[in-house]
């Protein structure tokens, strides 16, 4: 059989990538580890279908490997990330979401300049030195984040939809998933990161790891929304997790704050939590004003000093083991698609293809779906 001949460089870089050790990437190429070096140190070449199934092991596309220089996989974000089981280099799965959402940002940056889009006066409006509450009140404010909100979302999850619609709204714009562009054995990991932010006044875009319980995501929207408020972009990966961990960062201890004050103001939860009661009622009887979790509601009061930590982190335990996290995208897959890319983004690209501007070929890729999925992606965006 006839050999590749593939760029053994390349194949070193994809292996890194991946986090592979030889050890592990033989065992996965079923391979020696002496095969493997003789490989990557160019002494022999692999056969044309043990190229592909190298490059399906590490998750590039099998022209990669014959590429002079590896391609530029700079992710253009601060890593935030607080706790030691996320403080690892970043997988192949976070790498390929990320460029997969510069990729589009781009594009997007670029569509929204050509029809002369406004800048968004509330990104970056503040500074990392600015008062928690008042930036706090300003996102609530701007959003509508209010009680006539939380009294007409019927759930949180309700809540939390209604929040996403104000936020596109506003022109941020809010991406929530938890695979790699839409392929559902490429899942991303809550351990590596909750959730990232962009800042650009004309897109602002928020990533929410679909993978995190719908408990938190709440929490993690919002505080992802903080960085835009305060202009700095980032990765993150601290929202109600048990960890007491001290934050050094003081960019994520202020998002963190921002984040409960908007969801929970504390004048608000000083006066309706009751000391005479349990932790169980006042995190229901809360949950249901406030329209968030009951662990958001305990984090809160955790944090102003109504609870210690012991009781929080009993409480943790117990309302974690009640989760239902999300293992499949589920439901209609259109309306995945619609979260997967973002509502404002999808329209976008959508109203491009049919004006005449943009190839469905190259629609499909911004929005990772079939060319032949954009007409029926079309109706469930409310297209003609």
């Amino acid at each position: 059989m006839s050999e590749a001949l593939i760029n053994n460089e390349i194949l070193k870089w994809a292996r890194t990538r991946c986090n592979y050790d030889t050890t592990s990437a033989s065992k996965k190429v079923n391979v020696s580890i002496e095969k493997l070096l003789e490989w990557e140190n160019g002494i022999k070449k692999p056969t044309f279908s043990q190229a592909q199934k190298l490059a399906n092991i590490y998750k590039i596309p099998l022209g990669y490997l014959f590429l002079n220089k590896a391609p530029n996989e700079t992710i253009q974000l601060p890593d935030l990330r607080t706790l030691p089981e996320s403080r690892k280099p970043f997988s192949a799965e976070f790498k390929d979401t990320i460029l997969d959402v510069q990729y589009k940002q781009n594009w997007y940056v670029e569509y929204l300049k050509e029809i002369d889009y406004p800048t968004l006066d509330f990104v970056g409006k503040f500074s990392k030195n600015d008062n928690y509450i008042v930036i706090a009140k300003d996102i609530a404010e701007t959003l509508g984040i209010n009680d006539t909100l939380r009294q007409e979302a019927t759930t949180y999850d309700n809540f939390l939809a209604k929040v996403i619609i104000k936020m596109e709204e506003a022109g941020i714009w809010i991406i929530k998933t938890g695979i790699v562009k839409n392929n559902t054995h490429r899942a991303l990991s809550v351990e590596e990161f909750r959730g990232f932010s962009i800042s650009n006044n004309l897109a602002p875009l928020v990533f929410i790891n679909g993978k995190d319980a719908r408990a938190a995501q709440i929490f993690t929207l919002i505080h992802e929304v903080a960085h835009i408020w305060i202009g700095i972009s980032g990765v993150s990966d601290n929202a109600i997790n048990l960890n007491k961990i001290r934050i050094d960062d003081e960019t994520e201890k202020l998002c963190n704050k921002i984040a409960g004050e908007v969801l929970i103001p504390n004048e608000k939860l000083m006066i309706n939590w009751d000391r005479n009661k349990t932790i169980d009622d006042n995190t229901q009887h809360l949950s249901n004003t406030f329209k968030v979790s009951k662990v958001v509601i305990a984090k809160r009061a955790y944090d102003v000093n109504l609870i210690d930590y012991e009781t929080y982190s009993e409480f943790y335990l117990s309302e974690k083991n009640k989760w239902k996290k999300t293992s499949k995208p589920g439901g209609n897959t259109y309306s995945n698609y619609k979260y997967s890319n973002g509502l404002r983004f999808s329209k976008a690209v959508v109203n491009q293809v049919f004006e005449g501007k943009l190839l469905y070929t190259d629609a499909a890729k911004l929005l990772n779906i079939s060319p032949h999925l954009i007409d029926k992606f079309a109706k469930e965006l409310g297209g003609n």
